[in-house]
């Protein structure tokens, strides 16, 4: 009798523990993505400030436009940031 218990936890109760742990592993590595990408985005936003800043104080150019270029590369990062949020509900809903 206690062997068929042993047995019927065994069968019942493995699988879902398996599904859990890969569950889990799925998720957290999604959570690490996400955190790296906004890290990366971050990174971007602020290295591409100091690169146009530099670029500014290194140009000729009219300082309206190289605020234009620079607004212009901060919103294509934000736009791609916001992709990404809703990828990653995406990912997290399927």
């Amino acid at each position: 009798f206690t062997l068929f218990i042993y047995s019927f936890i065994l069968l019942y109760f493995i699988p879902f523990i398996i599904y859990f742990i890969i569950f889990f592993i799925y998720y957290f590595l999604c959570i690490i993505l996400f955190i790296c990408l906004f890290a990366y985005l971050l990174y971007l936003h602020f290295y591409l400030k100091f690169v146009f800043i530099l670029f500014y104080f290194l140009s000729s150019f009219h300082r309206a436009f190289i605020y234009l270029f620079y607004l212009l590369f901060l919103l294509l990062f934000y736009y791609l940031f916001i992709f990404m949020y809703y990828f990653f509900i995406y990912i997290l809903k399927n």
